[in-house]
């Protein structure tokens, strides 16, 4: 980060009061006063300091009001706040997500959070396999298999209903192509499926469902007990986090050609 900024975001700390002050209507000096609990000359000398960096503005009819650039902050702190409550909450529901990608705490923006309860321990099995009966398209990348998930896969592509672009590991696409080799051999090895192999995180699992404007994102938390959990999220800079990641990973992997059992 440069100076620059880090002088910027010691304006922002310093000043966040008056910011929100002003994030839903104009102000006069008067009302700033009231509206922070602050003397005038605080309001003053946070006007100066906020005008200075373009935040606020003078408006010569009601007093002061934020700028577009004031305004971009307070849309960006609004994101990194929502963030912060995806990942506490994804936190306290024991869901651990083994991935060091950058911006990664995006991910957590605007999450549905789905775990398992005592009396429902395979919801997230559930409303997953849910997703995979209604996207007609799933791309991502995961270091496990899970028979229900492959089972649903095998019928949508046997009815031409959806199409799949995944990374697995090297083990993962060894028990697909042993476990299902006729599916394979018919449905799998086709144009509406394609595999890459790679190298995963060992307790992690990306999805991207749908196509066009209607896609989520999904970040898959596997334990010894099959699924644990999973975050989902349908904010476009979430899913296009996911979507970077994805095609990154796709890039440095090995396609997979699935060979015709003997």
């Amino acid at each position: 980060m440069s100076t620059e900024a880090l002088e910027l975001a010691a304006v922002l700390q310093r000043r966040w009061n008056v910011i929100e002050a002003l994030r839903l209507t104009p102000r006069s000096k008067p009302e700033l006063v009231q509206a922070c609990d602050v003397s005038r000359s605080t309001v003053d000398r946070a006007i100066d300091e906020l005008t200075e960096y373009d935040i606020c503005k003078r408006d010569h009819e009601v007093g002061y009001r934020l700028t577009p650039n004031g305004r971009c902050i307070v849309d960006l702190s609004e994101t990194v706040g929502e963030g912060f409550d995806g990942i506490i909450a994804a936190g306290r529901a024991g869901l651990g997500f083994d991935v060091d990608e950058p911006d990664y705490g995006v991910r957590f923006v605007d999450t549905e959070i789905v775990t398992g309860e005592p009396h429902a321990p395979d919801q997230p099995l559930q409303e997953f396999c849910e997703r995979l009966r209604e996207t007609p398209c799933l791309r991502g990348f995961t270091p496990v298999v899970l028979r229900e998930f492959v089972e649903i896969g095998i019928d949508r592509l046997r009815s031409g209903g959806i199409s799949l672009d995944l990374v697995v590991t090297p083990a993962v696409g060894e028990y697909l192509a042993t476990e299902y080799p006729d599916a394979f051999r018919v449905d799998v090895a086709s144009d509406r499926a394609n595999f890459h192999e790679a190298t995963l995180p060992t307790s992690t699992g990306l999805a991207i469902l749908g196509e066009d404007r209607y896609r989520s994102a999904v970040l898959l938390s596997y334990g010894n007990g099959g699924l644990e959990g999973f975050v989902e999220t349908t904010n476009r800079l979430a899913v296009g986090w996911a979507e970077r990641v994805f095609e990154v990973r796709k890039e440095n992997a090995s396609p997979v050609r699935l060979r015709r059992p003997a």
